[in-house]
C-alpha cells in the first residue's frame, strides 16, 4: 500500500527538524541500525481499533514459558491532541501473523530475546525506557508510518535520541573489539610450540666436536628406540672371525653406551680435601638472580627490589609520657563513646520491636473489625431481603394501609423536629436579650 506524499512530507520535514535540532552530533544517528528494522504493514481484522495503524515493528521473540515461541510486535496508535506523541502498544503474535493477545513493555523486555534493531539496548537483562521510546519513535519516523498529524519535536526528545545514539556506539565499538579479539584467538601461531627441533648442529659447533659426541646427536626417532632397546645389556655372540692380536675389540653397543654415560649422565662430585676453615658462601646479588632467571625463562616478571625492615622511630624520654598518656585517654573516651553508642542502638532497638509489636496488634485488630465488618453487611443484606419478602406477602389494602401509616410517621417525625428548632431558636433570642 503505497504512502500519501503529504504523510512522506511530514515524516521527512520531522527528521530535517531532529538534524537541525542535534546538529554537529547529527552523525550519531549513523549508529541505530536502520537496515535491521523488520517493519511490514499489517490489518488488525478480529480485533479493529479505531486507533490502530497499519504497520509494526518487530522487537523480538519470547525465549521460555507458555509464550515460547510466540513473536513481539510494536504496533504505533493514534491521540487525538495534535501536540502529543502517536503512542504504541506491544502486542504477541504466532508464526502465521495471527494477534495472540497484548504485553507490557516491561514483560516484553524481560522475556524476549530482542530483534537486531533493538539488541543493543539490552543490558544485564534490562533496557532503559528513555531511550528505548526515543528509538521507536525515531524507526516510526524514519520508515514514515502515517501519523493523523505531524510528529512533534522539541529539545527533550533530540537529547533523548542522542543518548540512545551514544549507547549504540558504544554497542557497535565493543562488538568491534570482540570481532578483533576472536579473529586474533583463531589465527595459528607462526613458531613451533612442541620439542620438535632441527637436530643439525652449526658448523662452528660441529667442526670443534669429537667422534663420541658427534655420535650422540641421533635423530629423535633412533634416540627414542635406544632408550628403550639399545640400553639393554647385550646377548654375548661368540667370534666368529680369528682374534685379533691387538686392543680388546669393544662392541658398538659398549661404545655408545659408554658415550651416553659420559656426556648424559651427571658426574660424581670430587672428593674435597679435609679442610679446618669452612668454605666461604659465595654472595650473588639480586642483579645477577634476575640476569640467570631472565636467561632460564625471560617470560618471569622481575622479583621486587628488597627492602630492609624499617625500625620504629625512637621516642625521647621527654615525650614518651605525655604521648602515652594521650593514647590512653583517647583511648578512653572511644571506649566511651562505644559504649554510649551501643547502649543507644540496643534502645532503639527495643523501641523498634515495641512498635512492630503493636503494629501486629493494630493489623490484628483490622483484620478483626474487616470481618466484622463483612458479618454486618451480611446481615443486613439478609434482614433486607426478608423486609421485601414480608413486604410482597401483603394483601393490596394492608399495603396502602402501610402506607399511610408510614406517612403519617414521618409528617409526625418532622413536626417534632420543627418543633424542636423553633424551640432551641427561642432560647437563643431569650439569651440574646439578656
Amino acid at each position: 500500500m503505497a504512502e500519501p506524499d503529504d504523510t512522506e512530507c511530514l515524516s521527512t520535514k520531522a527528521l530535517q527538524q531532529i538534524h537541525s535540532l542535534i546538529g554537529k552530533d547529527a552523525s550519531y544517528l549513523e549508529h541505530l541500525p536502520i537496515d535491521k528494522i523488520r517493519e511490514p504493514e499489517f490489518e488488525e481484522k478480529k480485533h479493529k481499533r479505531l486507533t490502530s495503524l497499519p504497520r509494526r515493528i518487530l522487537f523480538g521473540q519470547i525465549k521460555e514459558g507458555e509464550k515460547k515461541g510466540l513473536e513481539v510486535w510494536i504496533l504505533p496508535t493514534k491521540t487525538r491532541d495534535e501536540n502529543q506523541w502517536p503512542g504504541h502498544r506491544f502486542n504477541l503474535f504466532d508464526r502465521h501473523g495471527n494477534l495472540h493477545s497484548s504485553i507490557t513493555i516491561e514483560e516484553a523486555i524481560r522475556l524476549t530475546n530482542a530483534a537486531n534493531a533493538f539488541k543493543w539496548l539490552k543490558k544485564n537483562g534490562t533496557m532503559d525506557l528513555t531511550h528505548l521510546r526515543a528509538v521507536i519513535r525515531y524507526y516510526f519516523m524514519v520508515k514514515k508510518v502515517n501519523p493523523p498529524s505531524p510528529w512533534p519535536v522539541d529539545m527533550r526528545f533530540t537529547a533523548e535520541l542522542l543518548a540512545a545514539c551514544e549507547a549504540a556506539a558504544e554497542f557497535t565499538t565493543k562488538e568491534a573489539l570482540n570481532g578483533q579479539k576472536a579473529n586474533t584467538t583463531k589465527t595459528p601461531a607462526t613458531m613451533p610450540t612442541g620439542l620438535k627441533a632441527n637436530m643439525t648442529l652449526p658448523s662452528s659447533k660441529a667442526q670443534r666436536m669429537t667422534e663420541h659426541e658427534a655420535s650422540l646427536f641421533i635423530p629423535e626417532r633412533r634416540r627414542r628406540a635406544a632408550t628403550s632397546e639399545t640400553f639393554q645389556a647385550p646377548t654375548p655372540v661368540p667370534p666368529t672371525g680369528p682374534a685379533s692380536t691387538g686392543q680388546p675389540m669393544i662392541e658398538p653397543i659398549d661404545e655408545f653406551r659408554q658415550a651416553f654415560q659420559r656426556k648424559m649422565l651427571p658426574q660424581p662430585a670430587p672428593m674435597l680435601p679435609p679442610t679446618s676453615t669452612p668454605t666461604p658462601t659465595p654472595s650473588i646479588s639480586t642483579s645477577s638472580i634476575h640476569t640467570i632467571t631472565t636467561l632460564v625463562n625471560p617470560d618471569i616478571p622481575p622479583p621486587p627490589p628488597l627492602q630492609l625492615p624499617s625500625t620504629p622511630p625512637r621516642t625521647s624520654t621527654s615525650s614518651f609520657i605525655p604521648a602515652y598518656r594521650e593514647t590512653l585517654t583517647k583511648h578512653s573516651q572511644l571506649t566511651n563513646r562505644l559504649r554510649t553508642n551501643q547502649s543507644s542502638l540496643h534502645t532503639k532497638e527495643t523501641q523498634i520491636h515495641a512498635l512492630q509489636g503493636q503494629i501486629r496488634d493494630l493489623e490484628a485488630q483490622v483484620q478483626e473489625i474487616k470481618a466484622e465488618e463483612k458479618e454486618l453487611k451480611d446481615e443486613i443484606k439478609g434482614v433486607e431481603m426478608e423486609r421485601k419478602r414480608l413486604h410482597d406477602s401483603l394483601t393490596p389494602e394492608k399495603r396502602e394501609i402501610l402506607f399511610f401509616g408510614r406517612e403519617i410517621w414521618e409528617r409526625e417525625g418532622k413536626r417534632a423536629r420543627l418543633e424542636e428548632d423553633g424551640g432551641a431558636e427561642s432560647n437563643e433570642d431569650m439569651n440574646l436579650g439578656e
